[in-house]
Order: structure tokens, then C-alpha cells, then sequence
């Protein structure tokens, strides 16, 4: 699987935000949780509701992706957002103050 041509961000993107989730390995692959297809999912996913966001202003992904300053905030909301779908795959320990603690 490969990242949507209308998509915005990288796995390289959200691997700055969770590095310390790889358990050694230097990128996402077919070991890590989640998987490196299932990031590309995940940042589809998030893109595509974007997408839909900004259709309904009148944008089209194109039209965004042809804007360099407009690609950048979209790449960093889609970032952001993939980093959460990434972080709700580890196990959860419970609430508690705890740092690692959902």
C-alpha cells in the first residue's frame, strides 16, 4: 500500500512525533504496532476527512496541494491527527498522573 496521491503528511512526518513507539527499528515496517501499512491508513484516513472538510469551502486537494503554505497546515493537521491513530494502538495502562498512562 502506498500513501494517497491526495493525501497529505508521511510516515517520516509522524515518525518524528513517535519514534520512541518503535522499539529499536528505524521506521514503521511490518513489525512495528502499528504496521507501516496501517500508518499509510491511518494518514488516508485522516487526510480524506480533511479533504471532505475543505470541499465543502470550495477547495479541491489539488488546488491545495499546489499551495505550498496550504499543503504545509494541511500536512500538519493530517500529522497530528495520524500521530493519535498511532498512539490508540498501544496497549493502554489505565488513568493514572503516570507518564504512559492513557
Amino acid at each position: 500500500m502506498a500513501i494517497r496521491a491526495d493525501s497529505y503528511s508521511s510516515t517520516a512526518e509522524v515518525k518524528a512525533f513517535t519514534r520512541h513507539l518503535l522499539d529499536g527499528q528505524t521506521a514503521f515496517n511490518t513489525t512495528t504496532r502499528p504496521r507501516a501499512t496501517e500508518l499509510e491508513g491511518f494518514i488516508d484516513k485522516a487526510s480524506g476527512v480533511l479533504n471532505v472538510a475543505l470541499s465543502v469551502g470550495g477547495f479541491t486537494p489539488s488546488a491545495i496541494i499546489a499551495n505550498t503554505t496550504a499543503k504545509l497546515a494541511c500536512s500538519d493537521w493530517v500529522t497530528n491527527y495520524a500521530v493519535r491513530y498511532v498512539e490508540l494502538t498501544q496497549r493502554g495502562t489505565g488513568y493514572s498522573e503516570a507518564e504512559g498512562s492513557r
